[in-house]
């Protein structure tokens, strides 16, 4: 088992943020799942980071990506 399963991208450019997730098996790399969104380029910084946490807490969510503790202790408990 790989140290690290998965891997998460997230990518600010100018006027997107784009996510995307890979997953590792055995000597392949799979492009699961990503998105690109528009960003607001106008408005106050707060709304801005708020719409950024959102977007990407509903990536994360939707594609139920653990962090590499919650993966160790998966294991035991499967």
């Amino acid at each position: 088992m790989p140290l690290f399963p998965s891997s998460l991208g997230i990518d600010f450019k100018t006027n997107h943020l784009i996510l995307s997730l890979l997953r590792k098996s055995f000597r392949k790399m799979r492009l699961v799942d990503y998105r690109v969104y528009p960003l607001w380029t106008e408005g106050q910084r707060e709304v801005q980071e708020a719409q950024w946490i959102s977007l990407i807490s509903t990536f994360i969510s939707k594609n139920e990506v653990l962090s590499p503790v919650a993966h160790r202790h998966q294991g035991e408990f499967a």
